[in-house]
């Protein structure tokens, strides 16, 4: 019979090793590696390959990890903005946030979408992701959103969608512009479809 202080101390450290292989995988993107090979993770991870495949059964199944605590981050984090402020001070709070949150997760989605390619999972959390993303949106636009006819408020939705994305963000980075560049591009766009 195993003692509970025996099976604890196991739980705890197996625990601690799934953390240092996620942490590994994820300062390897950090650091440039789009797609670094269990090899690679369980090297900066400093355990071996078969620790990494008992903990996670397989690259994917690490992956999956990491974007559910990435994503679980940005959403527990995440501080909501008062919809009843006026619009420019709670247009440039949200942007602030989002973009924050865009910048910790440039290089995590660039690698991502690599992932997603073969990975109905990756996707489906990104999608969960998304769904939590526009519900922010909703609440704190919903004062001007719920003034607007039906089909208009259809598009504002999709332009807002769109302009608070990873997509554009990457897009808008790549292209050169500084963070502060971008958060100013996701500010102006707001502030014309939200007048």
């Amino acid at each position: 019979m195993t003692m509970p202080g025996v099976t604890d101390g196991r739980r705890l450290r197996s625990l601690r090793t799934r953390e240092t292989i996620i942490d590994a995988l994820m300062r390897l993107i950090s650091d440039g590696n789009p797609c670094p090979t269990a090899a690679e993770v369980a090297a900066r991870a400093r355990v071996s390959v078969r620790s990494l495949y008992q903990h996670f059964g397989s690259e994917e199944g690490l992956f999956l990890a990491a974007v559910k605590r990435t994503y679980e981050r940005i959403e527990e984090s995440w501080a909501n903005v008062d919809p009843n402020s006026p619009l420019e001070p709670r247009v440039a709070a949200f942007v602030q946030a989002r973009a924050r949150a865009l910048e910790e997760l440039l290089l995590f989605d660039r690698a991502r979408w690599l992932m997603e390619g073969h990975s109905q999972a990756v996707k489906g959390r990104r999608i969960q992701h998304e769904v939590w993303q526009m519900r922010n949106v909703l609440a704190t636009f919903a004062p001007e959103l719920n003034q607007m006819e039906r089909r208009r408020r259809a598009r504002v939705h999709a332009g807002i969608a769109a302009l608070t994305s990873a997509d554009l963000w990457d897009h808008l980075r790549r292209g050169g512009l500084s963070s502060r560049s971008a958060r100013d591009v996701v500010r102006d766009g707001l502030l014309c479809w939200l007048r």
